[in-house]
């Protein structure tokens, strides 16, 4: 399926350095596999006023038009190999993302809902609603994560978001619908829901910091 590689930077304008997301090649794993190879270079100065407004999102992402309900979704498989090299204080977390809604191809707005799973985070990047603590603890993927529950102040879009109590060293793989089937059983979604958006990258603040990743997401319905 086709990806895209996208450098989100969508804050840009409270930053003052740079970020480059550039794609490295693409090859196929001994089982046949696709994969991407891409990188994330970050320089983004620490400012006090905007150190805990997130620049934007490095990332890898899905096809444009593999829209599906919840339901008729059999399996998201993915994988997310990295290293990443540090100079300094860098903040950040590795993750992936997913947009559910009623309707497809709809934006965030307060019908909508964002499903973020935290892998491994750099320099006390916390969830959001993490203030209000976590309403529920859930085991998935061979760990133990926090359920976090918070409302985006501008869209009204609902956000559920998992930190792991220990995070991901290295490497995640598995399958993505496992943690969708979990959330309708939890109530948190509808089956009958589109999933709009699924992607997995690093989201930025701050710092000097490369990142070197080979990724997979598929869709299979």
């Amino acid at each position: 399926m086709p990806w895209s590689l996208s450098n989100n930077m969508y804050n840009s304008e409270s930053m003052v350095g740079t970020q480059c997301t550039n794609f490295v090649r693409a090859l196929r794993a001994s089982d046949g596999t696709n994969l991407v190879e891409w990188t994330s270079t970050t320089d983004v100065q620490k400012i006090e006023d905007t150190a805990d407004i997130c620049k934007g999102y490095s990332n890898f992402g899905d096809g444009p038009d593999d829209k599906a309900r919840l339901r008729d979704i059999k399996s998201i498989p993915a994988y997310f190999k990295w290293s990443r090299s540090v100079e300094g204080d860098f903040k950040g977390a590795h993750i992936f993302d997913m947009m559910t809604s009623v309707e497809k191809d709809v934006g965030e707005q307060p019908n909508t809902k964002e499903f973020m799973l935290f892998l491994k985070i750099w320099g006390g990047q916390r969830a959001m609603g993490w203030n209000d603590g976590a309403i529920d603890t859930l085991e998935l993927f061979g760990h133990t994560f926090k359920l976090y529950y918070g409302v985006h102040s501008t869209s009204g879009q609902q956000v559920f978001s998992l930190e792991p109590d220990t995070p991901f060293e290295g490497e995640f793989k598995g399958d993505l619908k496992e943690w969708l089937n979990l959330m309708v059983e939890k109530g948190h979604v509808t089956d009958d829901e589109y999933l709009n958006h699924w992607t997995g990258g690093v989201e930025i603040f701050y710092g000097k910091s490369t990142l070197n990743a080979t990724s997979n997401l598929s869709l299979v319905v």
